[in-house]
Formats: structure tokens, sequence, C-alpha cells
């Protein structure tokens, strides 16, 4: 095994590891590799307030092989603001996988780093087809921290066309896309409705509608308002992120390879989205902020309609909502969601530093998946 070192990255390791991130697809029935174009920081606004991107590098080879991220961000836990972190965006090119020691010393120089005490803890998804991962850095294995199962957070796909249908019928809930002015208003909204679920993220103003915000690239005409008797009551976002990160097919098996010109002829007539070619961009948008008062189901769905409706005139075609499996609005866009994808929540932490857990899974967790 080569000579390898491991430090956290800066500006100038920017085209590299856009390149390990274009080079580290995840492999499937569709195959796609996550991008940060045109430049990898210009989308760590939205990962936390605190972003930080380890790399290994190959002494030898002079070149970045693998990268993963530590970022932490104020969170409600049991309705307290708390720094929560997050551990993502794990890569590691193919040709130095299997050579052991390397996770284990990335996750070394983690340990170094949570000394900071900037989080007490971490979150973290895996998906529940990632074999690899699940039996070794989810496998409680020596050296690495301790991962404990929050439970299943579900992805789902959701076609405006046949959203659109989900809130027929007379309503007391009124609808309309939100302004500028309205940006305390929703603030506040969030910061008193969103802590009912566990790690809901505590915004400020100035991560909503700012161009470098938590909400980075989220805008009015992006966010539809509900309202009961003037008072608001919901909110949806629909977020628009290919400015700073793409998701970009990479290639498709053999059996979607023959049927795609088909497929997307049908598509094209019931106004669903079509699959692009291999090396293009998949125009998606990522649902956002939905959160409703009381939980309410009428408000669930008229929101989920009338931005579903909104996107249809602009020629949207797909949203990804993700919610988490034990959320009690999850039923609702399962209705009219297609197809969906499983990865598994994780609450990480050192063995020696071991959180209240009963008190930490009180609630249905919130996780934004823009954000992840």
């Amino acid at each position: 095994m080569g000579k390898f070192e491991f430090t956290l990255a800066t500006a100038d390791d920017d085209a590299e590891l856009r390149e390990v991130l274009s080079s580290t697809p995840m492999m499937g029935q569709i195959s796609v590799s996550f991008a940060r174009e045109p430049n990898f920081f210009d989308a760590t606004p939205v990962d936390g307030k605190l972003v930080q991107i380890v790399v290994g590098r190959d002494v030898e080879q002079g070149r970045i092989v693998g990268m993963g991220s530590r970022t932490a961000g104020p969170r409600y836990v049991n309705d307290q603001r708390t720094s929560v972190g997050y551990l993502g965006g794990l890569r590691l090119r193919p040709q130095y996988r299997g050579q052991g020691g390397l996770i284990a010393r990335g996750y070394l120089l983690l340990r170094q780093l949570h000394a900071d005490q900037v989080a007490p803890y971490y979150l973290t998804t895996i998906a529940s087809d990632n074999v690899i991962a699940l039996k070794t850095i989810a496998a409680g294995r020596a050296g690495l921290p301790t991962y404990h199962p929050l439970g299943d957070y579900i992805t789902i796909s959701l076609n405006p066309a046949a959203a659109s249908r989900i809130d027929r019928g007379s309503s007391q809930i009124l609808t309309r896309l939100a302004t500028i002015d309205d940006r305390e208003q929703i603030i506040t909204f969030l910061n008193t409705h969103g802590p009912r679920r566990q790690f809901f993220p505590a915004y400020h103003t100035a991560d909503l509608f700012e161009e470098k915000g938590w909400l980075q690239g989220l805008q009015p005409h992006d966010v539809m308002l509900a309202f009961r008797d003037d008072q608001l009551v919901g909110t949806w976002g629909a977020w628009d992120q290919s400015r700073f990160k793409q998701m970009v097919i990479h290639s498709y098996d053999r059996w979607l390879t023959l049927a795609r010109p088909a497929y997307n002829v049908i598509a094209e007539v019931r106004k669903r989205a079509t699959l692009p070619s291999p090396g293009s961009v998949l125009a998606a948008r990522y649902g956002a902020i939905l959160v409703v008062a009381e939980n309410d189901a009428e408000i669930c769905r008229r929101l989920i309609g009338a931005m579903s409706r909104e996107l249809l005139e602009r020629r949207d075609r797909l949203v990804f909502l993700g919610m988490h499996a034990g959320d009690p609005l999850l039923s609702i866009p399962r209705t009219v969601g297609g197809r969906e994808y499983v990865t598994r929540l994780y609450l990480v932490f050192w063995p020696d530093q071991v959180p209240d857990l009963a008190e930490l899974t009180q609630r249905v967790p919130y996780l934004e998946l823009g954000c992840l």
C-alpha cells in the first residue's frame, strides 16, 4: 500500500474534489453522480454553519483518493437549540477500495476534529443497498464511532402532474406563493412548528432568500404558503439547486438503455420526467421546509397540490421529497408518489461520549433532503 496523508481540503483542491465526485457514481439501475459545479465550495452553505472536508491523499501519486465531510449547525433537540453534526459525502476512488486502513485513518482525523466540541454527536445516512458501508463503517468496528440506528429515511419521487390532483375538492385553506416580505413570518413559523420533529434546523432570517444562507438558492416564488383565516399554517418549497449542485446521469442498465427511447415518448405525453442521456444533468427539484401546523393532513395536501400546479406551469417534471419513515405526514405524498429510495438514518458518536439515547429518540427525526 502506498503512503497516504489525511488533511482538511482547501480552496486549492476545488478541481480535484469535483473530479472525485464525478469518478465515484452511485451504481444501480440508474447510476448517478452528484456534482458540485462550477465550484465545489459554492455549495457548502447548504451543508451547515461549520463545514470541513476531510481528504485522503496518495502522496506518491500526488492526488486525492477519497473524501468525506464533517458539518454542524443549530438544530432543535426536544425544543432546545443544539449544535448537531452531520457526517456525509464519503467517496473513495474505486481503485483504492479495499486497501486496509484508509477508512479508519480518515475517521482518526475526524476524531481529532471532534475535540473542538462543536457538536456532541452527528447524524448520517447510508443507502439501504450499500452493503459495503453497512458492513464496515456502520458495523461498530474497532476505531470507528458507534452508529445507532434511527430508522429509515424515505425519498419519494413526485411528478407534479400526478401530485397536482392531491387536493381536489373544497377547502378552507388558501394558498399563495411567498414574497420577500413574508420572510420574517416564515422563519417564525418554521421555528415554532418545525421543532415538533427532532433535529429540525434552527433557521435564522439570513438562511432564507439569501445568497449564502442555509437554504441558498430557494427563492420566494419557490415557496408555497398555506393560510387559514389569515394565519400561516403551512409551508412547502420546491428547491432548485442546479446552480451549485447537480445530479448527473452516469449510466443505465441494459434494460433501461433499450427502453429509454420509448419510455421518453410516453413520459412526454403524460408530462412526466424523461430519462436524459448519460452525462446529462437530471432536471429535478428538492422538496424543502414541509412544515404543517398540527400535522394537519388537509394543509399538507393543499400545499403539495398548489405547488405542483405551479411547477406544471413552469414545465418542471420531478421533485424529490425526503421524510422519515415514521413521519405522520408521509402517507400523504405516498398517495401520489412514484419510486421510493430508502436510506438508513444513524446517530453517530464515539463510545466514550454516549448521548442520552432515550431523550434523542422521543420525536420523529427531520432532515432537509437538499442539505444532505
